[in-house]
């Protein structure tokens, strides 16, 4: 007979500053359909609140949390505990950071910035489509170069000063359908 085990979808990766759904998948005969909150654990807890599960089956369940926008990246492990055993299954925290973290905003300027993540999050074949600035008010384009797996540089090219308030703003750039986020201040001239 096969050991219990579990998986998490989506795979092995999660960013903070956000609430996160992921699947968890049975193996081996490992029952989940009858699972109190108490018998999930998720380790080490630093930034983690609201642990929820739901859609319990016999082969899996939906784990719901909080991560902390300023949780550490690292490697988490869940594990479940039914019938006397366990089984555990790890995922990575990975965070991205941006340098300079404020920038003014002149119009018809533009800006590089240089943007690094922590391990598991590649950035090397990142295209704009996966970068978005929220507001985007006052930038013009945005372009990727200079992309590595644990960083790459950003050039944000700004219009009008008028158009870019003083604001703080949320880099995010998305991949493998993980979406990790950097804050942003845009000051005006």
């Amino acid at each position: 007979m096969q050991s219990p085990a579990i998986s998490i979808e989506p795979p092995g990766v999660v960013a903070p500053g956000r609430s996160r759904v992921l699947r968890i998948t049975s193996s081996g005969g490992f029952n989940l359909s009858n699972l109190g909150p108490e018998q999930v654990t998720l380790s080490p807890t630093t930034g983690i609140s609201n642990v929820a599960i739901s859609d319990l089956s016999e082969g899996g369940l939906t784990l719901s949390f909080d991560l902390a926008r300023d949780v550490p990246a690292g490697d988490r492990v869940l594990t479940i505990y039914a019938n006397d055993v366990s089984a555990s299954a790890s995922f990575k925290v990975v965070k991205i950071s941006v340098s300079p973290d404020r920038v003014i905003a002149i119009a018809g300027a533009s800006r590089d910035l240089r943007v690094t993540s922590s391990e598991g999050f590649d950035l090397s074949n990142v295209i704009r489509a996966q970068v978005r600035i929220t507001p985007p008010d006052g930038i013009a384009n945005i372009a990727v170069s200079n992309a590595t797996e644990r960083g790459l540089t950003l050039t944000l090219l700004f219009t009008h000063v008028d158009e870019a308030p003083e604001i703080l703003r949320e880099l995010m750039i998305t991949v493998n359908n993980v979406r990790a986020s950097a804050r942003l201040e845009v000051l005006p001239t």
